[in-house]
């Protein structure tokens, strides 16, 4: 959260609720260091957000179950986001069910499309867009807000991590030329080395052009 205000960032972190795959977290919602957390973010100005486990992507109950527990725990905390939102685990998503999935669900957004292993635009574009059923042949009132970079990303194709800011800076770039957002993923479990972290805060301010 520093690293993020002293970029003049809003930042999102979303929360898993709950996973049986080895896969997913191992924290509780009602721990009461996790509740602390959230309240915590929200009192800063940052957003709690949804991150459901690795199984929902074709279990649309278990994704609605688990954001229902994810909403208590935010209750409990004294948090309502302005929008419910997040992002698929491992990017475990597919058109149009996940998006299907997410409306049904009582989702505002979703940001899981991007590639896990390459950085881009997957979705086409960098605005934030309305989604549409293929299948039903509907528009449906969730939106996308597109997946640009995510820092596993980086490191799946042997760029080193001193390097990672300046990709970003090129992205950014590429972005403001049609007034679109950068959106960034990093995981707090690539925040344990000290090249990481320092390529965390570089990477962050070079996304708005410090």
């Amino acid at each position: 959260m520093d690293v993020a205000e002293r970029a003049g960032l809003r930042a999102d972190y979303y929360f898993m609720a709950e996973g049986s795959h080895p896969l997913d977290g191992t924290y509780r919602l009602d721990d009461p260091w996790v509740i602390d957390l959230m309240a915590r973010i929200a009192a800063r100005g940052h957003e709690v957000g949804f991150h459901p486990s690795y199984r929902t992507s074709d279990e649309p109950a278990l994704l609605a179950q688990e954001l229902a527990r994810l909403r208590r725990a935010c209750a409990a905390a004294g948090v309502e986001p302005a929008r419910w939102g997040g992002r698929q685990h491992f990017l475990r998503w597919r058109a149009p069910a996940s998006w299907r999935a997410w409306e049904e669900a009582g989702l505002d957004y979703d940001s899981s499309v991007g590639w896990a292993d390459a950085i881009g635009f997957r979705s086409g574009t960098c605005r934030e867009h309305p989604v549409f059923d293929l299948e039903a042949g509907r528009p449906l009132g969730l939106r996308e807000r597109p997946l640009v970079v995510m820092e596993g990303s980086f490191f799946q194709t042997g760029l080193p991590a001193k390097d990672i800011p300046g990709r970003v800076a090129a992205l950014r770039r590429a972005v403001e030329r049609v007034g679109g957002e950068l959106s960034l993923l990093w995981h707090n479990s690539r925040l344990q080395e000290r090249r990481d972290v320092k390529a965390f805060r570089a990477s962050v301010a070079r996304a708005v052009g410090a």
